[in-house]
């Protein structure tokens, strides 16, 4: 019985030392930390790009909503709320990431400039953009 305990003990011993916690303080490994470094980057980069595309939507629906009454009646698109952000490996190094855009958009219809609007539709919109030559495009 003695031999079995011997040929256990190393086996449990690395098993306990694996399910011990990392020490703290401690980094982990270059490899992993980068790894995930160029998707960060990545996913940061676009999240910045879709705050400008979005900012850019809600400007336009400003600039139709002041439009003069005389201009006539109006249909304005607007981003409802907050809008979402994934990004997608492709595999291709011409164009390794792909970013999706998700948001709500809502169509009203003005009468006289941005009056007296009411909502004629709401979409759910998925844009999508590729990552090429350092920039977002659509």
């Amino acid at each position: 019985m003695s031999w079995i305990r011997i040929r256990i003990g190393p086996w449990l011993l690395l098993l306990a030392l694996l399910a011990l916690p990392a020490a703290p303080g401690r980094a982990e490994p270059a490899a992993l930390g980068d790894r995930n470094a160029p998707r960060e980057r990545a996913l940061r980069s676009f999240r910045s790009f879709a705050e400008a595309w979005v900012g850019r939507m809600r400007s336009e629906e400003a600039r139709t909503r002041a439009r003069p009454a005389s201009a006539g009646p109006a249909r304005v698109r607007s981003v409802e709320g907050n809008f979402a952000v994934e990004l997608r490996p492709t595999g291709s190094p011409v164009a390794p990431w792909v970013g999706l855009l998700r948001y709500s958009e809502v169509l009203y219809e003005c009468a006289g400039g941005g009056a007296a609007c009411r909502v004629a539709s709401r979409t759910p919109i998925t844009e999508v953009f590729r990552f090429q030559a350092g920039r977002w495009i659509y």
